[in-house]
């Protein structure tokens, strides 16, 4: 695992333990539509999960794009 990826990886903990919430939602989605192309569904369901939960509880925009993709990856997924 190269070092991006290892801090990538990392990123959304640390947004969280510095209220950087819409930082850790985007690092979020970003990571399951990474995990997604890469064939590693149950972790893009996971951070799917988790930024969907996010923007549903602070009303972020971003919930449309999240939806749209999560409803792909299950669709794939099953």
């Amino acid at each position: 695992m190269t070092k991006a990826w290892e801090c990538l990886r990392v990123a959304p903990e640390i947004f969280r333990e510095i209220c950087e919430v819409l930082r850790e939602t985007l690092v979020r989605y970003n990571l399951a539509e990474l995990f997604y192309q890469m064939g590693e569904l149950d972790f893009a369901v996971s951070d799917f999960n988790r930024a969907l939960s996010i923007v549903a509880e602070l009303g972020i925009p971003l919930q449309q794009d999240c939806t749209e993709l999560k409803k792909e990856v299950k669709y794939t997924y099953e």
